[in-house]
């Protein structure tokens, strides 16, 4: 075999492998789980509503949660640390709380959901500062821009192809021409 063919057959096996290989960044994001639970019974409304997702979120969440009267009783700004948003409440009411949520997934799918719980007591007492993030604080992230709604790395994998290939044909092409 040739090198030339050796290196076509080279640069059409790793595009395969680019096409063909899935990524977390391609996996769906939906919710893993949520404190307190969906459906479950709490002593006392907690200080924070924690949603955990499948999946590193690119933007912070919005979250609100209600009591059953219909008012929310979110007492801070939502924090989100890698795939764990926690929102901040504040009441004295015992009862049913709904949250609603919505959420946009690294691949740029809004995804959204409702769920409710019981606490048996209001959470009366103040509520402490959310646990420090290492990124951007929320305001700041929910103003940066995005600098794109989809993963990068297919991008780079179909620039590294096309070199790939480009200088496959140009070494065939040299090879060509020079004489024997």
């Amino acid at each position: 075999m040739s090198s030339a063919r050796a290196l076509l057959t080279i640069a059409l096996v790793a595009a395969a492998a680019v096409a063909f290989t899935s990524s977390p960044a391609a996996a769906h994001t939906s919710l893993r789980e949520s404190d307190p639970a969906a459906n479950g019974t709490v002593a006392t409304l907690p200080e924070f509503v924690r949603l955990t997702f499948t999946t590193q979120l690119p933007s912070v969440p919005t979250i609100e949660v209600v009591d059953a009267n219909g008012v929310s009783v979110n007492s801070s700004p939502v924090s989100l640390r890698g795939n764990t948003a926690l929102q901040p409440v504040k009441s004295a009411s015992a009862g049913r709380y709904t949250v609603n949520w919505k959420a946009k997934a690294p691949d740029g799918h809004e995804i959204s959901g409702t769920f409710a719980f019981t606490a048996t007591a209001g959470n009366i007492q103040p509520t402490t500062p959310a646990p420090e993030t290492t990124g951007p604080s929320p305001t700041q992230a929910a103003a940066a821009p995005t600098d794109g709604d989809g993963p990068w790395w297919p991008w780079l994998a179909a620039g590294l192809l096309i070199a790939a290939l480009l200088a496959v044909f140009w070494y065939a092409r040299r090879r060509r021409s020079s004489p024997a």
